[in-house]
């Protein structure tokens, strides 16, 4: 056993990995475009005057510029709700950028990673091996920085993480994270022996190949990795998202397939992540299931079903109320929808095999209409009906121009884009008001418990650093055109859709102001 101290030690290693990977190739692609020499040179400057001197796409700077101020690097003052934005560059920025250059491997490494699948518990090929042997001895050298030297350590942390975080993702997503399977692996593959090599660096793994105390720990919470590893074919294009073409990552609509990102692994690390907040959202649908039975819902409608644990984990909860006394007589149906169509196929599997009445459905989060249609074709029954659930998925609706201007003025911090052409504030937080307008008549009658990602102030960021994944949240969200806002302002705007929160029955976590993740029970009552 390790104690919560230690504990708290690890997540901050961990955190400060995936800083470094989320911010890397930002930095690869400023080096690139001479504006790290630019940054060097000027202490202050704003989007008006970096347009006079390079050629970008606005919106995709804007995430960039104000992802290395949550790192701290420089302060942004947004002017004119973010059309145009001043920055200043803070002591750490001045030092930072003086190293910057030990980033430029970033790209190489991650462009094998991808073409290797991530397939780091096989018989990694020569050419593989040759570049994880060298960034090793980097590492061990600590990349060639003093550790003594103020904010070094937190660039150490971050190359390390470069490293690491891609390699602990794949043994976590192919459950090899344990001594026996590991031991196995040594035996048969001689070169596997510079994975554990490189997972030894933050001494999660002894001399002698054995997991320590700290990597056990370290390795049950590994998924925490892989949803900001799954968007490496995004990280991979940063230079093009941000100084090329804006629209590299689109769908191709031949295939209809994903290119932003590894799908199947950000189903599984994002299941392991939100089985975290379920215990809370139990408590409401307890409530609502306890109620008399006139007034329960049909069944539940979870859209963005992934790979349908939420469906299974909400099955078993049901066993626990009133409901489960007439089963019987009010048969609890389940729709698992999501736009995906490996995820339905996920959910299909898993569902099959614990006999659950359930009903899939290829539907759109921004286009509830649709989705009611397809429930009453197939069930004749109403989305409205249904109570409504859905985790992480409202910030990932398409944006559309909002018909309405609701908001003149936004307090928000955030920086959005929609293939790389910048959203103000403003536009963004009435488009998000009419998509809850849009689901108002589907939810008014037994709500919606929603579960959502936020971001947080930058300047709010930059002290919490090693405490807060909000750095690789708003990087894999702000260059997939995902639109995660500050908790107060997500509130705002369902409270301007005419919907109500049942604040007896929501959560934030964590507890306080840098809150990033929330769950909501929203009604029309």
């Amino acid at each position: 056993m390790i104690s919560k101290i230690e504990k708290q030690k690890i997540r901050k290693v961990i955190f400060n990995h995936l800083d470094g990977f989320s911010i890397s190739a930002i930095i690869n692609s400023f080096n690139k475009n001479k504006l790290t020499s630019f940054l060097r040179t000027n202490k202050t400057f704003d989007t008006y005057m970096l347009q006079k001197k390079f050629s970008f796409n606005v919106g995709y700077m804007n995430v960039a510029l104000r992802l290395l101020s949550s790192q701290g690097l420089i302060n942004q003052k947004i002017i004119s709700d973010g059309k145009n934005i001043s920055y200043h560059i803070t002591k750490k920025g001045l030092h930072f950028f003086n190293y910057f250059d030990e980033y430029n491997f970033c790209i190489d490494y991650f462009l094998e990673c991808v073409n290797n699948k991530l397939m780091f518990h096989k018989n990694i090929n020569s050419k593989h091996y040759l570049l994880l042997e060298e960034l090793l001895k980097l590492s061990k050298l600590h990349w060639g920085l003093d550790k003594n030297i103020k904010y070094n350590k937190e660039i150490i942390s971050h190359l390390n993480g470069i490293l690491i975080s891609p390699i602990i993702t794949s043994l976590a997503y192919n459950n090899l994270l344990n001594q026996n399977k590991l031991n196995y692996i040594v035996k048969t593959y001689d070169k596997f022996k510079i994975i554990l090599k490189i997972l030894s660096i933050e001494g999660w793994i002894d001399n002698e190949y054995n997991i320590t105390k700290q990597g056990k720990y370290a390795f049950k919470i590994a998924s925490a990795y892989g949803v900001t590893v799954s968007y490496l074919p995004t990280f991979i294009k940063t230079n093009e998202l941000i100084f090329g073409n804006s629209e590299i990552l689109k769908i191709n609509t031949n295939i209809k397939k994903e290119i932003h990102v590894n799908r199947p692994l950000n189903v599984w690390a994002s299941g392991g992540s939100h089985k975290t907040y379920f215990k809370y959202i139990d408590l409401i649908v307890l409530k609502i299931f306890n109620k008399p039975i006139e007034k329960q819902p049909i069944g539940i409608a979870d859209m963005g079903c992934g790979d349908g644990t939420f469906i299974l984990h909400l099955n078993e909860l049901i066993k626990k109320t009133k409901r489960y006394k007439y089963i019987k007589e009010f048969p609890l149906k389940f729709i698992g929808a999501d736009y995906n169509n490996e995820a339905l196929k996920e959910t299909d599997k898993n569902l099959k095999e614990n006999f659950i009445d359930y009903t899939l459905i290829k539907a759109d989060i921004s286009n509830p209409n649709h989705f009611n249609k397809k429930v009453k074709e197939l069930l004749n029954l109403n989305l409205n009906d249904f109570l409504n659930v859905r985790t992480f998925l409202d910030h990932n609706r398409v944006f559309s121009e909002p018909k309405n201007n609701f908001t003149n003025i936004s307090e928000s911090s955030c920086c959005f884009s929609s293939k790389g052409r910048w959203i103000s504030n403003s536009m963004l937080e009435s488009n998000l008001i009419e998509h809850f307008l849009k689901w108002k008549p589907y939810i008014s009658k037994h709500g919606l418990i929603l579960l959502e990602l936020h971001s947080i102030d930058p300047k709010l960021c930059s002290m919490l650093i090693g405490r807060s994944l909000s750095i690789p949240y708003d990087a894999t969200h702000g260059f997939s055109d995902q639109y995660i806002l500050e908790l107060d302002r997500f509130i705002e705007c369902v409270k301007k859709s005419g919907l109500k929160i049942d604040f007896e029955n929501s959560f934030k976590f964590p507890n306080n102001e840098s809150a990033t993740i929330s769950i909501n029970y929203i009604n029309q009552r």
